[in-house]
């Protein structure tokens, strides 16, 4: 599905991200533009955001990444809640909220909103791609929150984001949003320090640097260490891109992370964990073989350095935000939904590429490594594999007959299936059953 906006939108030009670039130093400043979306622009944006709460409302397996207050209070069991509070079908969440809280307060706040629809994320992409083309993606991706409620004052308190990491806030209305901040010199007069509480709430709300007021179609930016708060009085929604460019630390420590989670197989971890043996000082080298065991040698040969480690490590990293257009979050996937529609799948279904992405791989070791929308896949090395996905990455359509005839003549229906199937669960292509084709919209 394609919609007008996505064809129309005109803002987020190459030029417009040079010129932002230079307005905020290079993501260093906070910055008001007024106008940025245009009415009709606003107006589908509210109804793509509208319809991800109601997805999310209804699905306990979408709500991973939700939080609610309600009356200043954190609510933990978002399912029962909504169970209590259904949206309607036909309800705005305005309407919504009034009916089911009348004057009280209201926040949620949703991290990853965008994977849980499939025409936002490709909306998003078009803002964001004339900058990653110029500028390369931010080395841990691009991530959202959505952002609705007439909450009063920003129910984290007076906070700092992550250093390094720059917001951009696409304000929908309909209320107006008040954003204090705070700069090093009034922020040390009162000991900020990240994560603490703020002793005196109304001396230091008084005692601000800057305050900016956004309205609907409005676009705030700001850096990750501005130490702030928000006030929304009046009901809005806001959608907000984080730009996540961490200190080396930060990141080489989650690459650290993800080396571990590559080498040791499941026999390492959770409750089939093997207790590493202590250090016997008549054989100090046998914790160290005994931790050795847990290499998966078809993964990483041991005598892999670890600099030679981490850079394939690193490799799956960048490939895995390049195929996912620099969004860090993958696509929610409802398997059961998918499987429904790939069951129908035969020689004479047609596969096509799922624009506006890429699928990228690598091959080590006797294995292929592709990587689908932000999913590395590992799958047994196969002459023709690479011509394969070739074909698909210049979005030829494809029947499952020729790809069986022209790249895997020596595999069965069923493997091609299966591997076909791996692809399609993460998005990576799309189906047409007998003329009809098949959105993977979620």
């Amino acid at each position: 599905m394609e919609s007008n906006i996505l064809k129309n939108t005109e803002t987020f030009t190459r030029a417009w991200w040079n010129k932002f670039l230079s307005d905020t130093k290079k993501f260093s400043t906070h910055k008001l533009e007024k106008q940025v979306l245009s009415n009709s622009e606003v107006s589908h944006l509210k109804v793509l955001v509208e319809n991800v709460i109601k997805k999310v409302s209804k699905d306990k397996k979408r709500q991973d990444y939700l939080r609610i207050w309600n009356d200043g209070k954190y609510n933990k069991d978002h399912f029962n809640f909504f169970q209590e509070n259904p949206i309607g079908e036909n309800e705005s969440i305005l309407d919504w909220k009034n009916k089911v809280f009348g004057e009280i307060k209201f926040g949620m706040f949703l991290n990853f909103a965008n994977t849980h629809c499939e025409e936002l994320t490709e909306l998003l992409i078009q803002y964001i791609t004339p900058y990653t083309q110029q500028f390369g993606i931010p080395i841990n991706g691009i991530s959202t929150t959505l952002i609705l409620g007439d909450y009063g004052w920003t129910p984290l308190g007076i906070h700092r984001d992550v250093l390094g990491e720059y917001i951009i806030h696409l304000h929908l209305g309909p209320g107006d949003k008040d954003i204090y901040i705070w700069n090093k010199e009034k922020s040390d007069k009162y000991n900020y320090k990240h994560g603490s509480k703020v002793g005196n709430f109304n001396e230091f709300i008084n005692d601000y640097s800057s305050k900016s007021t956004f309205t609907e179609g409005d676009m705030f930016s700001m850096a990750g260490e501005n130490v702030h708060i928000g006030n929304t009085s009046e009901f809005s929604i806001g959608l907000v891109l984080e730009m996540n460019r961490p200190i080396g630390k930060n990141f080489f420590k989650k690459m650290w992370y993800n080396l571990g989670n590559e080498l040791f197989d499941k026999n390492f971890e959770g409750n089939k964990a093997k207790i590493i043996p202590p250090y016997d000082k008549n054989n100090p080298e046998k914790s160290f073989k005994y931790l050795m065991k847990g290499i998966k040698h078809y993964n990483f040969d041991t005598n892999y350095s670890i600099k030679d480690a981490l850079s394939i490590i690193f490799l799956d990293h960048k490939y895995k935000l390049a195929s996912n257009k620099g969004l860090s979050k993958t696509p929610f996937i409802d398997i059961e939904r998918l499987k429904d529609i790939f069951d129908k799948i035969n020689l004479e279904t047609s596969i096509q590429l799922y624009n506006p992405y890429k699928i990228f791989y690598y091959k080590r070791d006797n294995f292929t490594f592709l990587f689908v929308r932000g999913v590395k896949i590992k799958i047994q090395d196969s002459p023709y594999l690479f011509s394969f996905i070739n074909q698909i990455n210049d979005n030829k359509i494809l029947k499952v007959i020729e790809i069986k005839n022209n790249f895997f003549y020596d595999w069965d229906n069923t493997a091609i299936f299966k591997l076909l199937f791996t692809i399609y669960k993460h998005k990576g292509i799309k189906i047409q059953h007998q003329e009809i084709a098949i959105s993977n919209i979620n």
